[in-house]
């Protein structure tokens, strides 16, 4: 009869959240993201984001999509050893316009537009 590998939970947990940690924070600085600017885009606070880049959470199932998703990868690259970012998609013109403006905003003015875009998001069609 074959011996079964024992898993030692706790460090491959560790190992997990690190990978997770690095790619995530690879991500985000392929982007130009700042921790706040990806903290909105996940619908976090800022602090369980830097718990998430500094791999001391687990994180649920869904969070992990939406973090995928936010990046644009594929769930599974989240969690390779050495992923790597794609490159961003090439903006628009009309896109680069839009960032600059809201780099120039004041955190509190990006908030509140962030906020409107969420309840429109929410709002149903033809209301």
């Amino acid at each position: 009869m074959a011996a079964r590998r024992r898993w030692d939970l706790d460090s491959f947990g560790q190992e997990v959240r690190q990978r997770l940690a690095d790619n995530v924070r690879s991500f985000r600085q392929r982007r130009g993201w700042t921790q706040q600017l990806t903290a909105q885009a996940l619908d976090m606070s800022l602090q369980h984001y830097q718990s998430i880049e500094g791999a001391r959470v687990n994180i649920p199932f869904d969070t992990l999509i939406r973090v995928a998703s936010a990046f644009e990868v594929d769930p599974a690259a989240v969690l390779q050893r050495n992923a790597v970012a794609p490159e961003p998609a090439a903006l628009t013109l009309l896109e680069q316009q839009v960032l600059n403006v809201m780099r120039s905003l004041s955190l509190m003015d990006k908030r509140r537009i962030y906020d409107y875009a969420r309840k429109l998001e929410r709002k149903p069609p033809g209301k």
